[in-house]
C-alpha cells in the first residue's frame, strides 16, 4: 500500500526499505539479547543458590551492557545514513559505557561483605547474613539507573534506524494532490524535533514526545512551507523537513 494516498488515487510511493538499516536493526536486537542473557548465564553458572544468582545477575548486568554500548558506538562511527539527517551521536555510547562501567564497580563495592553484610559474613558463608537494607536499596537504584540508560540508548538507535528505513527525500509535498497527507507514526517525532531545532525552530526538549512547544514549532514550519498548520506530525511535513535539511 502506498505511503500517501488521496481519494482520487494519486499517491506518493512508499519508500524502498534500506537493507543496511534492516541488517543493523536485526543486529541490534541480537546484541541486546546477548547483553541481557549474558548476566543470567554468568549468574547461573557461578552461583549455586537462587538468591545469590539473582544478586549476581543484577551485579553483572551493567558490565554486559557495555557490549551494547560498543555496538552503538560502532554504528555511530562507521555508519552514515544516506537518506535521513539523523545520526547517532558518538559521545552518547561513550558516556553510557563509562556510566555502565562505573555502576558495575560501585555495585561490586556494595556487595563486599564489610559493606553489604552488617555481620561481616560473606554471602554464601556460614552464619546469618545481616543485610544493610539501605545498601541494598542503593544497589537496586544503581541497577535501575543502568536499565534506564539502556532504554534510552535502544530508543535513540531505533529512531535513527527507522528514520533511515522510512525516509523519502526525493518527493516534494507540492507534487501530491490536496488531501493526500496522512499522519506519520510516533517514531518520527524525534526526527521532526531534531530537524526543526536545527532549522531554528524552538521545539522544547528533543525527547521524542510531541509536547506543546513542538506543536507550535510544527505550526510555524508548516505555515512557512505552505502546508496546513495543524501542529501534527504528518508525512508531508516529514518529507518537507527532510528536503529543507537536505538543501542546507
Amino acid at each position: 500500500m502506498n505511503r500517501l494516498q488521496s481519494e482520487s488515487g494519486s499517491s506518493t510511493p512508499a519508500p524502498e526499505r534500506s537493507r543496511t538499516a534492516l541488517l543493523l536493526r536485526t543486529g541490534t536486537w541480537i546484541v541486546l539479547a546477548v547483553s541481557l542473557m549474558g548476566p543470567a548465564w554468568w549468574a547461573w553458572t557461578q552461583e549455586p543458590v537462587a538468591a545469590e544468582r539473582a544478586v549476581g545477575f543484577l551485579a553483572t548486568f551493567p558490565l554486559f551492557l557495555i557490549a551494547f554500548d560498543l555496538w552503538t558506538l560502532a554504528i555511530a562511527h562507521f555508519w552514515r545514513p544516506v537518506r535521513s539527517p539523523l545520526r547517532v551521536p558518538a559521545r552518547t555510547p561513550i558516556v553510557l559505557a563509562f556510566l555502565h562501567a562505573g555502576l558495575w564497580l560501585c555495585m561490586r563495592y556494595l556487595l563486599a561483605p564489610e559493606v553489604f553484610d552488617r555481620s561481616g559474613t560473606a554471602v554464601g558463608g556460614e552464619g546469618d547474613v545481616a543485610i544493610r537494607w539501605g545498601i541494598a536499596l542503593l544497589f537496586g537504584l544503581l541497577w535501575m539507573v543502568g536499565t534506564v540508560a539502556l532504554f534510552f540508548e535502544v530508543r535513540l538507535l531505533r529512531w535513527v534506524l527507522i528514520s533511515e528505513d522510512t525516509a523519502v527525500v526525493e518527493e516534494k509535498p507540492e507534487e501530491a494532490e490536496e488531501g493526500s497527507d496522512m499522519p506519520a507514526g510516533p517514531e518520527h517525532t524525534y526526527e521532526v524535533q531534531t530537524i526543526l531545532s536545527r532549522l531554528g525552530y524552538e521545539t522544547g526538549p528533543v525527547d521524542g514526545d510531541l509536547n506543546e512547544a513542538t506543536r507550535d514549532a510544527l505550526r510555524k514550519f508548516q505555515a512557512d512551507a505552505g502546508l496546513e498548520p495543524t501542529g501534527e506530525v504528518t508525512m508531508l511535513t516529514v518529507i518537507e523537513l527532510r528536503n529543507r535539511w537536505g538543501e542546507r
